[in-house]
């Protein structure tokens, strides 16, 4: 991983409000885990499913997660518009 591919990683983390926990082994692959922030010291306490094996796979979990969070408050902003649009329109 080089250091701008961290400090990519650590942005979407950031955005995220979660922390990851790294793994190495010693085959070559490091292992991901991912938890909300705060919520564990290391690796093998973060007892969670979120998992990646190799940082490509770490960041496509990441990208996924990150695209989760916007969908969720795309859809409830949608949903206070509606409720905004219908109350308006009743009340005419």
């Amino acid at each position: 991983m080089t250091k701008r591919d961290k400090e990519h990683m650590n942005a979407v983390l950031k955005h995220c409000n979660l922390d990851v926990f790294t793994y190495s082994p010693g085959d070559g692959v490091t292992r991901y885990k991912f938890a909300r922030k705060g919520l564990y010291g290391d690796y093998f306490v973060a007892d969670v499913g979120a998992q990646a094996i190799g940082f490509s796979e770490a960041m496509t979990w990441l990208y996924g997660y990150q695209q989760a969070i916007i969908d969720q408050h795309m859809n409830e902003r949608e949903q206070n518009e509606y409720k905004a649009s219908s109350s308006i329109s009743t009340n005419v």
